[in-house]
């Protein structure tokens, strides 16, 4: 058989390429794109792999909402939260664990938040009074409570509120003996100001016939009065009254009432000028505040989200102040007193941004990010003290889904754009000093819509990329497979005879999701773990001591389609009745679940015939040509025909075994039809492995 020449294709890491892009030749990711990739991952190296499937964990009931968090102890203790409309529940091992009750309606799920660190977790919504879901030493011993917050900072909402003045004490010593009173002068500074040097009057008393001279305090404090209301920053209204005196000391009372000085802080210092001798001192004795009332409370509503970041609990986009931020006391998450002063003080503070626009999430990556419905900042001070105003700067301005939750990916943060539309990368610039953030998703555009939810699943044993998750509202799950050092972002679809309805990946990299599945025609939400090397969806694998036909405890699958691995060797299709089917050959270990074929369809054939110039007209793929490695199970296709199975049984094989996967070439040839595109599709018709190594195309054209 005469060789012939055809298009060649190792490479698939574009994934699958939107529909405007499939004659675009010039695009470098064409020659390692594809016009479908369902439930296939392209692999690095080259070629493409199938994507794991599920097996079923539970059924939780068939709520509208739901939403999946990880809670993690250890790499030993790694817990799914599942949170429904009234109903928290706690799985570990593919096992429910508690299971407890919860304040949240159905349509509210969506838009929980949580953080966690140890044993507690935080749960936030706006509308919700934050809890504290606790572990308490067991995996069956768990409560949900009020947080414990104290010192909750009161603001400014726009009520008549009553203010609290500052009051000031000034302590101005001397020595008892050798030391003239007249002519010593000392100055008082606020907010760093000045005043001009204040004289001391004195006075002569009689102390037990003895003429004493000592401070005259109402004259005195009326000269400090007078001098602090000649400073710029002090308003008409203060008093000032000396309400100690001594032989050696007096003590003046400064209390910033009238105009503006009422409810305001101030900080006040000072220092003899006209001799070594005496000395000034100064305290707070109360504490100014304008008044208002608490930051978050039944009426005014609650954070929306939060993070943990340097050793501080940060809340953020408060109901009645979304552009808000709080940070907590360092290493006392509840406390939240914003009067402390120092480093270590809690700190509420505003982001400059346009009163419509609210925090989304907040983020603990190299820097403090900050999502809200509008743009996207950070923290540029690495320290974050309540001494120093944090330093926050808007990186973009594409603006963040409420629902779906960033992700920290190697040197990246991926966040779903407000519309749900668009797939963004921020990454941190050096030269810049700042997040640079691109959009990801523009060459599979056509994937990207409707995103709910998110999760990443780092590298692991089985694949070099990581995962990131991506279900939609229509059912479908979008892939996003990376490996952002080589330039690899492909996307894909992962389906199933259901609808992803949420995906979490827990402590030990596993991920978990919610898929509704029709269970004797009622739609309900199935509790599911992926898992690599599975061929079927929901499955469920039982073992028997004696060879066995009738396989019962199927009700998960009550009158949907399913297929049967029996030993080794594939069974199906059949329809689970009364919870159960009859095998036509009996067997020990039987797994039995539903099945979505995987389908991979390359992009249309070039038409390149020179520089700008095509040869466009109906063409023929009559040949297609496969590297196959450690395959069980093919069907290809070609100019719009159906699919055809691929034999891949050979004569040197067992007959008394499941046929052992194929590795090799395959060819497929005489295949008919001609179509405008010249597009062949690699699936199967039944459940089994497939690895593709690469494709060669052989057409008439």
């Amino acid at each position: 058989m005469v060789a012939k020449p055809g298009t060649y294709q190792a490479s698939f890491n574009a994934g699958e390429l939107a529909p405007e892009l499939w004659g675009n030749t010039g695009l470098k990711q064409f020659f390692s794109g594809l016009s479908a990739a369902r439930n296939i991952a392209s692999v690095p190296q080259g070629g493409f792999d199938l994507l794991p499937r599920s097996r079923h964990l539970g059924v939780i009931g068939n709520a509208a909402n739901a939403r999946l968090f990880r809670f993690t102890v250890s790499r030993s203790l790694a817990y799914v939260v599942i949170l429904m409309a009234g109903q928290v529940a706690i799985w570990r091992n593919g096992a429910l664990q508690a299971t407890l009750w919860a304040p949240y309606a159905d349509a509210d799920v969506p838009f929980v938040k949580v953080v966690q660190r140890a044993e507690t977790m935080m749960l936030f919504h706006q509308a919700y009074e934050t809890k504290r879901l606790i572990r308490h030493g067991s995996d069956t011993a768990w409560s949900l409570d009020a947080t414990p917050w104290v010192h909750i900072p009161d603001v400014d909402y726009g009520g008549a509120y009553a203010k609290t003045d500052e009051v000031w004490k000034i302590y101005l010593y001397w020595p008892s003996s050798g030391f003239t009173l007249a002519g010593m002068g000392f100055v008082v500074s606020v907010d760093g100001i000045e005043t001009a040097t204040i004289p001391v009057t004195t006075m002569q008393t009689q102390t037990f016939g003895s003429t004493v001279t000592t401070v005259d305090p109402v004259a005195t404090a009326s000269t400090v009065q007078a001098a602090l209301i000649d400073l710029a920053n002090v308003e008409p209204g203060i008093t000032v009254s000396g309400v100690l005196s001594t032989a050696t000391s007096i003590t003046f009372q400064v209390t910033f009432s009238g105009g503006l000085n009422s409810g305001n802080s101030f900080t006040v210092s000072g220092r003899v000028v006209t001799t070594g001798s005496a000395a000034l001192q100064t305290s707070r004795a109360v504490q100014g505040k304008p008044g208002g009332e608490s930051l978050f409370s039944a009426s005014r509503g609650y954070a929306a989200c939060a993070a943990f970041y340097q050793d501080r609990l940060i809340q953020g986009g408060f109901a009645s102040k979304g552009s808000a931020w709080l940070a907590s006391r360092t290493s006392e998450y509840f406390d939240q007193n914003v009067d402390l002063t120092g480093a270590s003080g809690a700190m509420l503070i505003n982001i400059d941004a346009d009163g419509s626009e609210e925090i989304e999430h907040i983020i603990q990556a190299r820097h403090l990010c900050i999502f809200t419905s509008d743009a996207e900042y950070f923290v540029a001070d690495r320290a974050l003290q309540k001494t120093q105003p944090p330093n926050i700067v808007r990186s973009s301005t594409y603006g963040a889904s409420k629902r779906v939750p960033p992700v920290f990916e190697e040197s990246s943060l991926l966040f779903v754009s407000r519309e749900e539309s668009i797939v963004y990368a921020a990454t941190y610039n050096e030269v810049a000093s700042a997040y640079e953030a691109s959009p990801q998703s523009l060459l599979s555009s056509h994937l990207i819509f409707g995103i709910r939810d998110a999760a990443l699943q780092v590298s692991t044993s089985a694949t070099d990329s990581q995962r990131y998750f991506l279900p939609r509202d229509d059912g479908v799950m979008v892939i996003a497979l990376l490996i952002r050092n080589q330039d690899v972002y492909p996307f894909v679809r992962w389906e199933t005879d259901g609808k992803v309805r949420a995906i979490v990946v827990d402590g030990a990299n596993v991920p978990h999701m919610l898929v509704e599945r029709q269970i004797g025609g009622v739609a309900k939400l199935c509790f599911e773990r992926l898992e690599d090397g599975l061929l079927l969806d929901g499955a469920v694998t039982q073992s028997f001591g004696a060879p066995t036909t009738v396989i019962g405890g199927l009700w998960m699958h009550e009158g949907a389609t399913c297929w049967a691995i029996v030993d080794g060797y594939v069974e199906g299709p059949f329809t689970v009745s009364g919870g159960a089917i009859t095998l036509a050959n009996a067997g020990y270990v039987v797994t039995v679940g539903r099945w979505t074929a995987p389908y991979a369809a390359t992009l249309p054939l070039p038409r390149d015939v020179g520089q700008r110039t095509v040869l466009k007209r109906p063409c023929r793929v009559h040949t297609v040509q496969l590297d196959l490695i450690g395959t069980t199970s093919l069907a290809v296709g070609a100019n719009g025909q159906p699919p055809r199975d691929v034999p891949l049984a050979r004569v040197t094989d067992p007959t008394d075994a499941p046929t052992p996967p194929y590795t090799g070439e395959k060819i497929i040839t005489g295949i008919a039809g001609f179509s405008a595109d010249g597009i062949a599709v690699i699936t199967q018709l039944r459940p089994g492995k497939l690895q593709v190594r690469n494709v060669t195309l052989q057409a008439k054209v």
